[in-house]
Formats: structure tokens, C-alpha cells, sequence
């Protein structure tokens, strides 16, 4: 995503992870055949929204704390064979070496600081359902979610 961002390049969008997150929010189909059916198909594309962190670009979201250590701590054989329950695992474990922290973010030029376990900065369309944060950064597409 990369070398795509802000370019006029299209990106196609194949599932082939644990969550399909992307995918989800993006209402592509999560069985290959039908994704690259999609893309062939595809008359036109649309803009996505994306996040420039640390030099880098994320669509979607990215984690700071619990969550990353959670992704980056997971490893492919347990996701394969536990799916989404391999993330629960490794959270577990994760969640008590984790205490808060002094997190300062900016998004779109609103900057908050607090001391929290965990930030999400996020590009979603909507609000993830079932996420509960305790501060929000005000702005209808791009937020941080802070979680003490």
C-alpha cells in the first residue's frame, strides 16, 4: 500500500487473512474466485481512505500497544489452525504485561495525549460495533481510540 498511496494506481483486493478486515468494511467478497471476479469485472474504482504513521501508510487501522503485540506475537501456524481464537490466546497472555503509557497522537491536526494501554488509529468507514473506547478524537472519518 505503500508505493500506491496517492497515486492513481488501483489496488485489488484479494482476502487471504485471519479477519479480512479490509475486505469487510469494503464489502468485497471473502472467497478468492469471487474477489478476483470482482476486480475483473470492475468498471471503476473508488478512493480509500489511508493514515501515514511513522513513515509508513495503514488502510483501515493500526495498534499501538496490547494489539500489535498481539498481531506481531501470533504466529501463522496458530492462526491457521485456530483462526480468530489464536488472536484470544496470545491477547491473554499479552494483557498483563502491558501497563499504561504516555501515548500522544495527532490525527488531521486535533492532537490528544493520555496515558493508555493501547491506541487505534483508525480510518473506518463506521465504527467498528462492539468497541468500546474510553476518549475519542473528534472527526467523522479518521479517529484514535485510546483504551486505558
Amino acid at each position: 500500500v505503500d508505493g500506491l498511496a496517492g497515486s492513481a494506481i488501483p489496488l485489488g483486493i484479494i482476502p487471504t487473512g485471519t479477519a479480512n478486515l479490509l475486505a469487510r468494511e469494503l464489502n468485497i467478497p471473502l472467497e478468492t474466485d469471487a474477489a478476483v471476479s470482482l476486480i475483473a469485472r470492475s468498471p471503476a474504482s473508488r478512493k480509500i481512505d489511508a493514515m501515514r504513521i511513522g513513515g509508513r501508510v495503514y488502510v483501515l487501522l493500526a495498534g499501538v500497544g496490547i494489539s500489535a503485540s498481539v498481531a506481531g506475537g501470533t504466529t501463522r501456524a496458530n492462526k491457521n489452525r485456530f483462526g480468530l481464537l489464536a488472536y484470544v490466546g496470545a491477547a491473554f497472555l499479552k494483557m498483563f504485561e502491558f501497563r499504561p503509557r504516555r501515548l500522544e497522537i495527532s490525527v488531521d491536526g486535533a492532537a490528544q495525549t493520555a496515558r493508555a494501554r493501547q491506541a487505534t488509529p483508525t480510518s473506518t468507514f463506521e465504527t467498528r460495533r462492539g468497541q468500546r473506547a474510553s476518549k475519542r478524537l473528534p472527526h467523522s472519518t479518521r479517529r484514535a481510540l485510546l483504551h486505558e
